[in-house]
């Protein structure tokens, strides 16, 4: 990360050096719900790390001086984050555009991701079926 007591003019050429701007013209939202037992922890441990690779890559910050630049310099990016960044580039509303990734091309797609805890099917099952043996005994 870059050191926070460098100056303002050498502050902001260095952010500009490293981090792409973001100038956003839409979010893409990814809202996943995750539920298993053990047996696909691995599996979903997965999943919640690719998508914190999806989020990271287009992640905005703002700067001192009131601009919007990436969270995560370029040279920072691990994986799959490369490729994320580069789509997160081009796509916006005018479609996809290959000629637009790479320095100097502003991220404009950011990708977030919600995800919550479910109740797995069984429990669900079990809920309702106790609730169909209490109200049977009355």
């Amino acid at each position: 990360m870059e050191n926070v007591a460098l100056s303002d003019s050498r502050r902001s050429r260095t952010v500009a050096d490293t981090r792409p701007d973001v100038q956003l013209t839409q979010e893409m939202r990814f809202a996943v719900v995750m539920y298993g037992g053990t047996s696909l922890a691995i599996y979903i441990n997965g999943v919640a790390q690719e998508l914190l690779a999806l989020v990271r890559a287009t992640a905005p910050e703002t700067t001192e001086s009131g601009s919007k630049v990436a969270h995560i310099p370029t040279k920072e990016l691990r994986g799959a984050e490369h490729v994320y960044r580069e789509l997160g580039q081009m796509v916006g509303w005018d479609g996809v555009r290959p000629d637009r990734h790479g320095s100097g091309h502003p991220i404009r797609t950011r990708f977030v991701a919600t995800s919550s805890p479910a109740r797995p099917p069984a429990a669900s099952t079990r809920s309702s079926s106790a609730r169909r043996l209490r109200t049977s005994r009355t």
